[in-house]
């Protein structure tokens, strides 16, 4: 890329890198292959390959060798770019199609014009530009990302730009040359595929800690099985809610929900079936609720929900959209199955103790009323 730094030595130190890449992904990345890893690898592998077979072979070259090598590297590219999309859940058909449609197309073309190396330089370029692309603005532009995806955004998008610019180059201001042409585009485009390569693969790795950190983080607090707080981080996050509460004044409901004749359920279609119905019911519970209320399982087939600034009433309409949504008829394999809860108010007393015990009071006289019924318990009653 420079008088002490040719196009050979950057894209021989390219492969190494790139084989170097692919030993850490084999070595961190064995328990990760279902999330893109195994693209991510493919595709690292095969650049190597294609840079040593660009690095090592004659400027003479024929077809056989040239053309061979080239679609090793944008099939590395595309692998890498379908890894990223697969990792993020974005690998659906019309990715694979495109990716696949610029690896053959810009090959075909290259084949057609081999003669002319500056405009195989130039297709060469708009090939890796738009496989980098892609995952380059789905890093870089997804809200919420993190830091780090930003940053591996913005470096392949950088590349992007590069490869575009060279491969402008080539086919407007310099007419003549090949890759192994220095230039100063040449020299960036080169550069910003080493930060790719080396931001690329170290990113990835990092990204699936990132994402293991996240899931263990979310085990810990949340019930594997229905997706709700499990006991231990409910209290937790209800306690403070409920100090909170009981300092300022504002309101603030507790409901106690029980499933009723669940042991019916488990004895006559099994525990399977049982875990569906658990799994409905909380998806049910959760789509009637705010996006700051709380929502626990609190053991077996009993669960809680703590309404912030909820008064009584408000609560009592909460647990009845609750109660009503449950479904009365047999569905998808399911048996019908309704709840009975009960519902407590902060009222005079300040801590979640007190709630429990009332909310979980209203929820038996729920049941012995009935059961599929709403019980409200009023802070005095629980005294007298």
């Amino acid at each position: 890329m420079s008088p002490m730094f040719d196009a050979r030595t950057a894209l021989l130190l390219l492969a190494f890198g790139d084989f170097c890449a692919a030993v850490v992904l084999l070595v961190h990345g064995v328990g990760e292959r279902g999330r893109g890893t195994r693209l991510f690898l493919l595709g690292r592998v095969a650049q190597a390959v294609g840079w040593l077979s660009m690095g090592l072979r004659g400027v003479d070259a024929g077809m056989a060798a040239i053309l061979p090598a080239n679609a090793l590297l944008y099939g590395g590219f595309a692998l890498e770019s379908a890894g990223l999309l697969r990792f993020f859940g974005h690998l659906g058909p019309w990715s694979r199609r495109f990716l696949s449609l610029v690896v053959c197309g810009v090959v075909i073309a290259q084949a057609l014009v081999f003669d002319w190396p500056h405009l195989r330089q130039s297709l060469g370029g708009l090939a890796l530009a738009l496989c980098l692309a892609r995952p380059g603005f789905l890093l870089a532009l997804t809200p919420g990302g993190s830091v780090l995806r930003r940053f591996m955004g913005m470096a392949y998008l950088a590349c992007a730009g590069a490869l575009l610019a060279n491969a402008a180059t080539f086919l407007l201001v310099r007419t003549t040359g090949d890759v192994y042409t220095q230039g100063i585009d040449q020299t960036i485009a080169g550069l910003l595929l080493y930060l790719v390569m080396l931001v690329g693969s170290v990113g990835f790795v990092l990204l699936n800690k990132e994402r293991a950190d996240a899931e263990l983080r979310r085990a810990a607090t949340v019930d594997g099985l229905t997706q709700a707080l499990n006991r231990v981080t409910f209290l937790a996050r209800a306690g403070e809610l409920t100090a909170m509460a009981a300092r300022t004044g504002a309101p603030l409901s507790l409901l106690m929900l029980d499933l009723d004749h669940f042991k019916v359920v488990n004895d006559t279609y099994g525990h399977a079936v049982g875990d569906e119905v658990l799994r409905d019911f909380s998806a049910r519970v959760r789509s009637r609720l705010r996006p700051y209320d709380l929502f626990g399982r609190y053991g077996g087939e009993e669960f809680c929900v703590l309404l912030p600034a909820t008064g009584a009433q408000a609560a009592v309409g909460v647990a009845e959209r609750i109660r009503t949504s449950m479904p009365r008829e047999p569905f998808r394999n399911l048996p019908a199955y309704t709840v009975s809860i009960g519902v407590a108010t902060l009222g005079e007393h300040s801590t979640l103790d007190d709630l429990l015990r009332e909310s979980d009071l209203a929820m038996y006289q729920a049941k012995a009323q009935g059961r599929d019924r709403v019980r409200l318990q009023h802070a005095r009653e629980s005294e007298e």
